[in-house]
C-alpha cells in the first residue's frame, strides 16, 4: 500500500496543489492530510468557513476525478465549529476510523497546551499538568498622535457552537478540568499492529517536537520542546505500525529530524515550510509512504 501525507498546509492552495500533482506524477491513489488543513489569522470562522467550502470541496472533487482518497483530520488550528461544513461531502479521521486492504486508519486531534490563547484543540497533557502562560502580543496604539506598538496579554478563548466568532474562557483552570487529558483521551483508543494513526502532537524526547528560534537570517536555533509526554508512553505500550505527527511546523529546520523509531513503531514528523520572515525558501513538504507486510518505508521531499 501506498500514500502520500502532508501536514499543515493551513489553507495554501499551493501546498494542496503540490501533493495532489504529485499524486497524479507518481500514480499514487492515496493522499492523507495531516491536521491543520484550514486557514488561521484574522476572521478565523469565516475564512475557514469560505476554505471548506470552496477551494477544499474543489480540491476533493479533482481527487475524485482523479481517483484519488482523500483522508483528513482536523487540528488545533482548524476550529471544530466548521466540521459541518465540511462533512457533506467528506469524512473526517478523528471522527471515523478508514480502512484499505488490512490496515487501519485513525486519527487524534489534540495537542498538549500552549502559549497561545486559541484552546480548540488543546488539552492538558495529563493530569498533572497545568495551563502554560499565555505569550504576550503587540497591539498597536495611538499614543501621541504616534502608532506604537504595545504588549499586551491575550485572553483565553475558543470557538462555540452556535456562533461565528470566539467565546471567552473565563476561568482556565476550570475549562481544562472539564475537557479531560490527552493521557485519559488515548486510554480509551484500540489500535493493532497495523493500525496507522495519525496523531497532530508529536511525542516528546525523538527530537521531533523543537520549535524554532527564528533569527534575521540563516536557520532558527533550536527552542522549547513541546511534544506529549503522554503520546510516546501510549506508543511505547500500545505499539501501532505507524505514528503521523505535524503540529510544529519548523522543528526539521531545527534538528534535522523527520522519523524516528519507539520499539517497533515508526513516528513520522515531516515538518512543514512557510515564508519565513529571514528569506528561508518556501517549499511544500510532504511524504511518500509505502508499506508491504507491515514493513514501512518512507521519503521526505521537498517541492519547491
Amino acid at each position: 500500500m501506498k500514500f502520500v501525507y502532508g501536514t499543515d498546509f493551513h489553507g495554501d492552495e499551493e501546498k494542496y496543489r503540490d501533493i495532489l500533482s504529485y499524486a497524479i506524477e507518481h500514480n499514487i491513489k492515496l493522499i492523507h492530510l495531516g491536521a491543520d488543513i484550514l486557514p488561521k489569522g484574522s476572521n478565523m470562522p469565516k475564512r475557514q468557513k469560505v476554505f471548506v467550502k470552496g477551494y477544499l470541496k474543489r480540491f476533493y472533487d479533482s481527487c475524485n476525478s482523479h481517483g484519488i482518497k482523500v483522508l483528513a483530520s482536523f487540528g488545533n488550528d482548524d476550529l471544530y465549529t466548521r466540521k459541518r461544513f465540511f462533512t457533506p461531502y467528506a469524512d473526517l479521521l478523528d471522527e471515523e476510523p478508514y480502512r484499505r486492504n488490512s490496515y487501519k486508519f485513525k486519527a487524534y486531534p489534540f495537542v498538549p497546551d500552549h502559549c497561545f490563547a486559541l484552546k480548540n484543540g488543546v488539552k492538558l497533557d495529563n493530569k498533572d499538568s497545568k495551563p502554560e502562560v499565555l505569550r504576550k502580543i503587540t497591539v498597536p496604539m495611538s499614543y501621541g498622535g504616534e502608532l506604537v506598538n504595545i504588549p499586551v496579554t491575550p485572553k483565553y478563548r475558543d470557538s462555540y457552537y452556535g456562533g461565528i466568532g470566539f467565546l471567552e474562557i473565563l476561568d482556565i483552570d476550570e475549562y481544562f478540568k472539564n475537557k479531560g487529558t490527552i493521557e485519559k483521551d488515548l486510554q480509551g483508543i484500540r489500535v493493532g499492529s497495523k493500525t496507522i494513526m495519525a496523531i497532530h502532537s508529536p511525542p516528546s524526547g525523538l527530537n521531533l517536537d523543537v520549535c524554532g528560534i527564528f533569527r534575521k537570517r540563516g536557520k532558527p536555533k533550536p527552542g522549547d520542546r513541546v511534544g506529549s509526554d503522554s503520546v510516546l508512553k501510549w506508543i511505547a505500550k500500545k505499539q501501532p505500525l505507524l505514528i503521523l505527527c505535524g503540529h510544529i511546523h519548523e522543528n526539521f529546520l531545527v534538528t534535522g529530524v523527520w522519523k524516528a523509531m519507539v520499539g517497533r513503531t515508526t513516528v513520522i514528523q515531516p515538518g512543514q515550510d512557510f515564508t519565513w520572515k529571514n528569506g528561508l525558501k518556501k517549499t511544500t513538504v510532504i511524504v511518500e509512504i509505502d508499506i508491504t507486510d507491515c514493513k514501512v518505508n518512507a521519503k521526505r521531499i521537498e517541492i519547491n
